[in-house]
């Protein structure tokens, strides 16, 4: 946290950020600020990720080579 996601010839500045409700704050696994790409974008990219319970229904199948 507080790492710059904007920089400009007029200065740089923390003002993209990532929301949760409050419900999901203590499912944020990992927030991330890339690093800025010049000459595509003056805002570095965020990554906000959660954790998830999932459960997946996958049937199986054989595969004969």
């Amino acid at each position: 946290m507080g790492n710059l996601t904007c920089m400009t010839p007029r200065g740089s500045s923390t003002v993209d950020y990532g929301l949760v409700s409050p419900p999901l704050f203590n499912k944020i696994n990992d927030f991330l600020v890339g690093e800025i790409i010049p000459h595509i974008s003056d805002h570095a990219p965020v990554t906000l990720s959660l954790k998830v319970n999932a459960v997946a229904n996958v049937e199986s199948s054989t595969c004969l080579l």
